[in-house]
């Protein structure tokens, strides 16, 4: 499988900034905030968090509809859907329905935004979590491509055939997993003991559990909703959990 990629030196600022649609946006980021993030703006209901890499915005929603909407960021609009182009994948700037500009990735059966991001975050977040977008769908191939298109970089270590994990330059991992079907899940990398990070769960009154031999922390949020967090290994090599 050939995943195009640009070199390191011309990499361009990229951030996984995943969409959370959810009724109760606040009852879902005191969860997160417990859990290590840190509130950026909130701006006509939707709550921005950030990470240590990677940010979220949780946004209210009603019943139905995808639970995860893939977004990233990028320095410079223009430059970034050019440079998607060249690539081989489609790109073009537009602007969403509140009237922002973004640029619109067209992959196929798909199409994703980037929106315009700092290219560093504030201090604030526990930088040991990262945000984590699992894509699941039956075109594996078809995604990774996309993904090295946009700039996004191979992780080493991919855990088995067909799954790759790709880096934001700036922030944040996408998790390309095979599945019946295209849907996404976000989850969490944390680089540190997860017992220490349920206590301090815990300490916030959300409840969490370890589970998976001490390697995955389960966060209950609150809306019914929970989050998993998973232990990053040193060296940095795929997660065998994200499956």
């Amino acid at each position: 499988m050939l995943i195009p990629t640009h070199e390191p030196g011309e990499q361009l600022m990229l951030r996984v900034h995943p969409l959370l649609h959810t009724p109760d946006p606040g009852q879902l980021g005191a969860g997160l905030v417990a859990l290590g993030l840190a509130p950026a703006s909130q701006v006509g209901g939707r709550l921005v968090l950030d990470a240590g890499g990677g940010r979220i915005t949780l946004c209210p929603s009603g019943s139905g509809g995808e639970p995860v909407t893939l977004e990233f960021e990028v320095g410079d609009l223009n430059v970034f859907a050019q440079r998607t182009r060249a690539s081989g994948t489609p790109a073009e700037v537009v602007n969403d329905p509140d009237g922002v500009a973004k640029v619109q990735v067209s992959a196929p059966s798909l199409s994703f935004h980037a929106g315009l991001g700092e290219r560093q975050l504030p201090a604030g977040p526990d930088p040991a979590l990262t945000v984590v977008t699992i894509w699941r769908t039956p075109d594996t191939a078809g995604a990774a491509e996309v993904l090295g298109n946009i700039g996004a970089r191979v992780r080493a270590g991919t855990p088995a055939a067909g799954a790759v994990d790709f880096l934001a330059k700036n922030g944040g991992v996408v998790a390309v997993r095979q599945g019946p079907r295209q849907g996404f899940e976000v989850v969490f990398e944390y680089a540190g003991d997860l017992a220490v990070l349920g206590e301090r769960v815990a300490a916030a009154d959300v409840t969490g559990r370890v589970t998976g031999g001490d390697r995955q922390l389960t966060v209950e949020l609150g809306a019914g909703q929970q989050v998993r967090v998973v232990e990053r290994p040193m060296d940095d090599h795929g997660v065998e959990a994200w499956r």
